[in-house]
């Protein structure tokens, strides 16, 4: 083989090696004018490439919604006095992430994309915390959708799934109970304030109402399960990663507070969940509506299922 036949061949493997690194794409099967050396080497390197891309559009995907969650986290910033937290709809992004990329691209860009929020907005006690918490938030989301909606897993499986969720809930309620108990608290004062949004609010809770909006919130959460269409799964499975979330953060600050001032935080948390799933929802329909995630999943390939 001539000088420049094998540098020929060379900008080949090159220049399909770059395609693959991009696209994807298994162009290095097209006829070439190499030798068989060469031809291995450019199969042996599409493959690979193609594998490895699929790691770099997940991590690129993955970028892209950590983006999202910042910018969803830090564009509503109140401010909570009594914990030193927070509220924001940062889980819009969260929820967003986790429906679109599936549970491993929900917990990266959940978790990252978050904890870079907390540590922009000057809260970075909390970004330890929020690292793992949203990330587990975002999984747990993605998980629960994927699983729940494709209905292929046995029933002693589902069964399975909703006896945890079922005990998940009955922790979270049990702890809040035995706070209540253990301290004799009769009632939570909740404070936000806001400088830019020149907003001051601050209101008292009864314990008892407190814990009836957790139990109110978790029996929904079931029975949105049972009813078993694709958006009320798709409901139930942020709205228990927002429980998880609540719980987590409550778990989190009892031990940088202590379980008096972390309950102030449980209500407002749960709103924060809310109001996401009310944010994220009608813009995942619309996204699909347009075609946006069907491309964006054959895009990914199996990297999003």
């Amino acid at each position: 083989m001539s000088y420049q036949e094998w540098l020929s061949c060379e900008k080949q493997l090159i220049q399909l090696t770059l395609l693959n690194l991009y696209i994807g794409s298994n162009l290095y099967n097209k006829p070439l004018q190499c030798p068989s050396d060469f031809k291995t080497r450019i199969d042996f390197v599409g493959v690979f490439m193609l594998a490895e891309s699929r790691e770099i559009k997940l991590i690129a995907l993955a970028a892209i919604l950590a983006a999202v969650v910042f910018v969803f986290t830090i564009v509503v910033a109140i401010s909570i006095p009594a914990t030193g937290g927070f509220w924001n709809v940062g889980e819009a992004g969260v929820y967003l992430a986790a429906i679109i990329g599936g549970p491993i691209v929900g917990a990266l860009a959940g978790g990252i994309g978050s904890a870079l929020a907390d540590l922009y907005l000057g809260y970075p006690i909390y970004a330890p915390g929020t690292l793992i918490i949203k990330a587990a938030e975002g999984f747990v989301a993605g998980f629960l959708y994927l699983t729940l909606v494709r209905g292929k897993e046995s029933i002693k499986r589902k069964y399975a799934l909703l006896i945890s969720i079922v005990a998940i809930l009955g922790v979270t309620l049990a702890s809040y109970l035995y706070t209540y108990f253990h301290l004799g608290m009769d009632k939570i004062t909740i404070e936000l304030t806001s400088e830019p949004l020149s907003l001051t609010f601050s209101t008292e809770i009864q314990i008892w109402i407190l814990l009836a909006f957790v139990i109110t919130v978790e029996i929904i959460a079931l029975l949105l399960l049972f009813l078993g269409r694709r958006a009320h799964i798709m409901i139930f499975s942020c709205l228990i990663a927002g429980i998880l979330m609540v719980y987590g953060y409550y778990l989190y600050e009892t031990m940088l507070l202590g379980s008096e001032v972390a309950l102030v935080e449980v209500i407002p948390n749960m709103f924060q969940s809310i109001v996401g799933i009310a944010i994220s929802v009608p813009i995942i329909h619309k996204l699909e509506e347009m075609g946006v995630i069907d491309r964006i999943k054959e895009f990914m390939g199996s990297i999003s299922k």
